[in-house]
């Protein structure tokens, strides 16, 4: 497994020359422009991995036992500790050694920022604990009151469920999340209301939770930027916001690579998260990058960027909602060409005469008619009313503009929309669902100027409706229910009643919950959804839930005819309308909702 235990700073002091001329040399600046994939040999690419970090080859190490620290500047150099190092003082730096916390489990750490250890500096050094799942560190550094001036360059850490918490700054380090314990919350860097940078690093999470950097909000808004790094693994990859409804803090994310396995992925639908089906291969951890997905809490606006990340095996650019796209920045258009003036005329000198005009020539000819004014390609369609498996149904995408003849192509996806089950030409697409799910389609629009705009749709396919009764055959009269009169005794009952009573009443309006959902919805706006277009017996009264997953249990509820959310961010919600009419009748309708930037 990648980051597996070693034998540290003694082991690779007899790696081969190679080993010595990288630590010489030191990491190159990858970025996310080398040709991958990267992650089974991350050196190989310049990036950081277990030969390239921690105890330089050559280094004699002194045995020692946990240390505190209480001088200023102290420096801690070429030890090999077993046990904790406790920081109270300022500007400690520890170089050229190895740490090592034998035990784990919930509050373990091996080396402790105490409050007021500002300036700490760590580097060329190995840190580890225990590599299972049952007795990890909780935290390898520890500076949970983030002491400002936290630094860690070229240091190897594993054998944690969270490598670092706290502020920090990172450059060239790799760490792997390879351990854990009972009630872990597991991360290479946890940080909370804070400044986390981290550069050229290699982060690795081999678990399903939660990611490489993972930035809380609950203490506040963070400085988040993680740029030019080999990052793989956690429940979503990157984490900059949790906990938070709209853009805290910043975020610049840009230049990564982000890897992931290469057989076909499985969705586990109890879990909701995407496997390989052969498991974690030498080439990453879950094809989503994540186990959930590319990135969770993330923002557009002032001080928000997703810019030139890719995926690891193909150096394709991706966008935090694992869609393909979001590369670099094309250049902003030319400035139009200014106008030209004409030169002013020259007045004619009174005196002078005016030649006679000229006899007029032959009409010209009619020019070339002006060129028709762009178009842009505009993807158009709704998502179906109702879809049942087996039953035919046409995705119409006929309404779609742009500068004809279109040309419309439909994907039909998986919920990140990194892998592509299908995909359909035709601007009027007859299909057949043949699987109850969640449908993530996109329609892809080019014009014949070769624009081109997609328009992501998702909607829940439920399993066939049961067959009606069937109706009764010529001759055959329709079951009644018990001691209801027959045909006759009816006529006779109507002609014996009395003016007032001879007509029955008619029976009430067909019932119908109705909701139409907006078409093309963009992320974080806020929208309603109304059920007045609903049918019955007035007055109707309506009823919302809300959830994240099919079959889940609704985490909002709702009364009203009207219900204002806010278009999820990534994924996908389900809202169920249930309308209940004066006759005590009730129906109700599923509805996905996703939307795109």
């Amino acid at each position: 497994m990648v980051g597996s235990q070693t034998s540290g700073g003694i082991q690779r002091a007899l790696a081969p020359l190679l080993a010595i001329l990288a630590f010489a040399v030191g990491p190159s600046a990858a970025g996310a422009a080398t040709a991958g994939p990267c992650l089974p040999s991350p050196s190989s690419c310049g990036y950081p991995d277990a030969g390239n970090t921690g105890v330089p080859p050559g280094t004699a190490l002194t045995p020692s036992g946990s240390r505190t620290v209480s001088t200023d500047g102290a420096v801690l150099r070429g030890l090999e500790i077993t046990g904790t190092v406790t920081v109270t003082a300022d500007n400690v730096t520890i170089e050229d050694s190895r740490i090592e916390k034998t035990s784990g489990g919930s509050g373990s750490y091996a080396v402790i920022l105490n409050e007021g250890a500002d300036g700490f500096t760590i580097r060329d050094t190995e840190v580890l604990g225990p590599t299972n799942n049952s007795d990890g560190l909780e935290s390898a550094v520890w500076n949970h009151y983030n002491n400002p001036g936290a630094t860690a360059t070229r240091v190897y850490f594993h054998g944690c469920a969270d490598c670092w918490e706290g502020a920090g700054t990172f450059r060239d380090d790799y760490m792997v999340v390879d351990a854990a314990y009972p009630g872990s919350h597991d991360e290479d860097i946890y940080v909370c209301g804070t400044t986390v940078n981290v550069d050229h690093s290699t982060l690795i999470n081999t678990h399903q939770q939660t990611a490489t950097v993972f930035g809380d909000t609950i203490c506040g808004g963070n400085d988040y930027t993680v740029t030019n790094s080999l990052l793989a693994g956690g429940g979503y990859v990157l984490y900059p916001q949790a906990n938070s409804s709209s853009a805290v803090g910043t975020t610049r994310i840009s230049g990564n690579r982000l890897a992931r396995c290469r057989t076909s992925a499985v969705y586990q639908s109890g879990s909701g998260g995407t496997v390989c089906s052969g498991g974690a291969d030498s080439f990453g951890f879950y094809p989503l990058g994540g186990f959930y997905g590319v990135a969770a809490y993330t923002y557009s606006g002032p001080g928000q960027i997703w810019e030139d990340n890719v995926w690891d095996d193909s150096s394709q650019p991706i966008c935090d909602d694992g869609r393909p796209g979001c590369g670099t920045a094309s250049p902003p258009p030319p400035p139009p060409p200014e106008e030209e003036v004409p030169p002013e005329e020259e007045p004619v000198p009174p005196e002078e005469e005016v030649p006679p005009e000229e006899e007029p020539g032959p009409p010209e000819e009619p020019g070339e008619p002006p060129a028709p004014e762009n178009a842009p390609a505009e993807a158009i369609w709704a998502a179906p009313a109702e879809a049942l498996v087996g039953v035919p149904l046409t995705l119409d995408g006929t309404a779609s503009a742009g500068d004809g003849p279109l040309n419309c192509s439909w994907s039909f996806e998986d919920q990140s929309g990194a892998t592509v089950w299908e995909t359909k030409s035709g601007c009027l697409l007859p299909f057949t669902f043949q699987v109850p799910d969640t449908k993530y389609v996109t329609l892809t629009v080019t014009d014949s100027d070769g624009e081109v705009d997609t328009n992501r749709q998702a909607f829940p396919v439920l399993a066939t409706l049961p067959e009606p009764p069937p109706a009764p055959q010529p001759g055959e009269e329709a079951a009644l229910p018990e001691g209801a009169p027959g045909p006759a005794s009816s006529a006779a009952a109507a002609s014996s009643a009395g003016p007032e009573q001879a007509g029955a009443p008619p029976p009430p309006p067909a019932l119908r919950a109705a909701l139409s959902l907006p078409e093309n919805l963009r992320t974080r706006h806020r929208i309603t959804l109304v059920g007045w277009n609903s049918q019955g017996a007035e007055p109707l009264t309506c009823r919302w839930a809300i959830s994240s997953r099919l079959g889940d249990r609704a985490y909002r509820r709702d009364s009203g005819c009207a219900f204002t959310i806010v278009a999820p961010r990534t994924g996908t919600r389900y809202v169920r309308l249930t309308v209940r009419d004066a006759a005590g009748r009730s129906d109700s309708l599923l509805r996905a909702i996703s939307a795109r930037r």
